[in-house]
């Protein structure tokens, strides 16, 4: 019986986590399933980014808590037809959320949810939305970089404009993602490295990246090295 597969290489997967910070006792990771009409034109009756999976995580957890996304194959469908193979992408968020900041989002929203009258919520997905936009602390600012890979030299780039040290390049279906963590920024590029990075970027700051080790699209994520 086959099954969805997202990753690839359960190492690169462990050694990217490892570069996470270990999350304190309020904190916890945030991770999406994806099904993207860019990756395969068979999605041509949905949006291009479907969310067909949210889970959090402890970090030890996250590999056993992807794998139990890799369901049978069909169990995932979209208005009655199933989601390729070639659409899944799995992300997730390296700084880790705030479970304190989400109850209190929570307890905003739900309050106005009841005292509007709101009908047909879901406290669950409610709960996971305000987990997604509580982000505990910025260790990481990240930069998503879609640029032809054929005639432009990332590394080049990238490591002009700031220590490579505080760089983890991730390269994605698309492009790069620039992941730089905030307390290993060398003093002589705090005041460049944002704005010259800005330049090449579509989407910067506390951003969803692809993880390492796994498949997006047909794409192998890997840390470039």
């Amino acid at each position: 019986m086959s099954r969805y597969k997202l990753i690839y290489d359960e190492e690169l997967v462990s050694e990217f986590l490892n570069l996470l910070p270990d999350e304190s006792e309020d904190e916890i990771y945030y991770l999406s399933l994806f099904a993207r009409k860019k990756y395969c034109p068979e999605l041509i009756w949905s949006n291009d980014k479907t969310q067909l999976k949210r889970i959090t995580s402890k970090k030890k957890d996250i590999i056993k808590k992807i794998k139990q996304l890799e369901v049978e194959y069909g169990l995932y469908d979209l208005n009655g037809r199933i989601v390729p193979q070639e659409s899944l992408v799995i992300y997730i968020h390296p700084n880790p959320r705030s479970q304190k900041k989400a109850a209190r989002h929570l307890m905003r929203k739900l309050t106005d949810i009841i005292c509007d009258g709101s009908k047909g919520f879901n406290v669950y997905q409610e709960a996971l939305s305000a987990l997604q936009k509580s982000k505990s602390k910025g260790y990481f600012i990240d930069f998503d970089l879609d640029l032809d890979k054929s005639t432009f030299n990332a590394e080049k780039m990238v490591y002009e404009n700031i220590n490579k040290d505080a760089v983890t390049l991730i390269e994605t279906r698309g492009g790069y993602h620039c992941l730089i963590e905030v307390a290993r920024i060398d003093s002589n590029y705090k005041k460049i490295f944002y704005q010259n990075l800005k330049q090449y970027s579509d989407v910067e700051g506390d951003c969803f990246i692809p993880i390492p080790g796994t498949i997006q699209g047909v794409f192998e994520v890997k840390v470039v090295k």
